[in-house]
């Protein structure tokens, strides 16, 4: 039994990491040439289990869209429905800066804020 519980723990161990991620960019276009606005920073909330995308916007670059999505189902509850993606991402791996929240177990937010270097 013993030798069973230690193959079971070592397969968890061995089970590669899942997390949430903002989109990499929004549907904000620049121009055809540049494209779209793409992710600056995000924070993640443990309590009210939601992460937001903050994109720079086109019109005003002194401001940000954000797009707020529920964790860990990743779907967009509050943002611009014509600029925010309405599902945020996952990466399998946990190793991109624009992971927010790591499924676990057991979940939680990566960090409260994190930037995306451009």
């Amino acid at each position: 039994m013993l030798f069973v519980s230690l193959i079971l723990s070592s397969l968890v161990a061995l089970a590669p990491a899942v997390c949430i991620m903002c989109p990499n960019c929004d549907y904000d276009i620049i121009n055809y040439t540049v494209g779209n606005e793409c992710l600056q920073k995000w924070t993640c909330d443990d309590a009210s289990m939601t992460m937001s995308c903050y994109y720079l916007s086109s019109t005003d670059p002194s401001e940000y869209n954000i797009c707020t999505y529920d964790i860990p189902g990743g779907a967009l509850i509050s943002g611009p429905t014509d600029i925010c993606f309405s599902y945020s991402g996952s990466d399998n791996h946990c190793e991109n800066p624009k992971d927010v929240y790591n499924l676990g177990p057991p979940g939680s937010c990566i960090a409260a804020s994190g930037t995306v270097p451009q």
